[in-house]
């Protein structure tokens, strides 16, 4: 609640709309505050961004507010959020560049297999090297 209505107060100081997807930004601040915030908090937060958005789906809130939103918002959205995840991308490739670029050329040999799931598979490495990393007797 406190980041939503934080994000409300800036938009109307700066006069300009600050455009946030809550899963998008539930996600960045779980992968960006790994450890550091509790698992219940992150938990929390997509519970209650799952019940706000079927309880907006149900009552038709959704196709109205769809209605007054411009495209051009929805598009900034989308671009300001992925360039946020490439920086952080960027970030987590410092820390281990030889794993990065296994992954990167992994990724491009991927998808020019249509069957094979690029994605599904690069969130299995990131996910394998954040558990490697998380165990104490972890020699990484």
């Amino acid at each position: 609640m406190g980041f939503g209505l934080f994000k409300i107060i800036v938009g109307l100081y700066f006069k300009t709309p600050i455009p946030i997807q809550p899963m998008k930004a539930i996600g960045a601040a779980a992968i960006s505050h790994a450890g550091a915030l509790p698992v219940g908090a992150i938990w929390g937060a997509g519970l209650f961004s799952g019940l706000f958005w079927l309880i907006m789906g149900l009552t038709g809130a959704v196709t109205w507010i769809a209605k007054i939103t411009s495209r051009p918002v929805v598009q900034g959205l989308i671009l300001s959020l992925g360039l946020a995840f490439i920086l952080e991308g960027i970030k987590m490739m410092e820390a281990n560049p030889l794993l990065a670029v296994g992954v990167s050329a992994l990724t491009f040999v991927l998808l020019s297999y249509e069957r094979l799931p690029a994605m599904l598979i690069l969130l299995g490495v990131g996910g394998w090297r954040s558990y490697s990393r998380s165990r104490p007797w972890s020699t990484n």
